[in-house]
């Protein structure tokens, strides 16, 4: 099984037998698991694996605030 460091480079490679034919979402249902970090199921296209891609909220980009036109 690659290591962490090693997915994080490819993604879309199987973690368990390596296939480059990417994987597929479950659905796009976010588990929380806190406040700011979260996973979804995903499954290989090749060989038919099932793992949790697990995400941290890092920040956020293009806020834009309402105007009050007071």
């Amino acid at each position: 099984m690659p290591s962490d460091e090693a997915y994080l480079k490819s993604p879309e490679d199987c973690p368990s037998c390596g296939s480059t034919k990417g994987k597929r979402i479950w659905d796009s249902h976010w588990e929380s698991i806190s406040p700011t970090r979260g996973f979804i199921q995903a499954q290989c296209r090749g060989c038919g694996a099932t793992w949790e891609d697990h995400y941290q909220l890092i920040g956020y980009e293009r806020l834009e605030e309402e105007k009050d036109d007071n």
